[in-house]
């Protein structure tokens, strides 16, 4: 993906702040991809059961707590190009399930009843914008002082399609020796 957006007006007024709390993250997220019916059919307030918080991370990989969080830092932080001008909460949660699900265009069209085209294009925004984040959200102190960091590090390999090469069939870069097809290792640490 390009570092520039060129689809969307980046110079217009930042809009008025749409904060959302938890719950109606919640509430939005299950709203589209499940009718009232199936919502409302747990025991007790259907936006507090674990039914429901568990049937969002599935398809949005994240806790409604996190992702109010992340919509919220999109709307406030002080990173320019991670700042969201257009807010499309339904555009921004179907960014996130195809980061979590990473499904074809065709199953999320049915999935969101949205547009091909249209998914693709907001995807491609609300992407951009969290990572550019990472200015913000993965920062190392300057100077660790006595302080003794604990980090697990792990690696996990993930297929993509092959860039092509300028001049050979198969691009050897983009190659995983354990998925035995292109792809790219990513290597995550997280502090303990």
């Amino acid at each position: 993906m390009d570092e520039h957006v060129d689809f969307i007006d980046e110079t217009r007024d930042d809009p008025p702040l749409d904060i959302k709390t938890p719950v109606e993250m919640l509430a939005a997220g299950l709203e589209l991809v499940y009718t009232d019916q199936k919502i409302n059919r747990v025991k007790g307030d259907p936006y507090s059961s674990k039914t429901n918080v568990q049937r969002f991370k599935d398809h949005y990989g994240a806790n409604p707590v996190v992702v109010a969080r992340i919509w919220e830092d999109l709307q406030t932080t002080t990173v320019t190009a991670a700042r969201i001008k257009v807010l499309k909460l339904p555009a921004f949660l179907e960014s996130l399930n195809f980061l979590y699900q990473y499904k074809r265009v065709s199953e999320r069209e049915a999935q969101f009843d949205t547009p091909p085209k249209t998914l693709r294009k907001w995807s491609r925004y609300y992407l951009l914008k969290i990572q550019a984040l990472k200015e913000v959200k993965i920062v190392f102190p300057e100077d660790f002082g006595d302080d003794v960091w604990i980090m697990t590090v792990d690696g996990t390999h993930s297929l993509f399609h092959e860039i092509a090469h300028h001049e050979f069939s198969q691009n050897r870069t983009y190659f995983s020796h354990k998925k035995k097809h292109a792809g790219l290792c990513y290597e995550l640490g997280i502090h303990l």
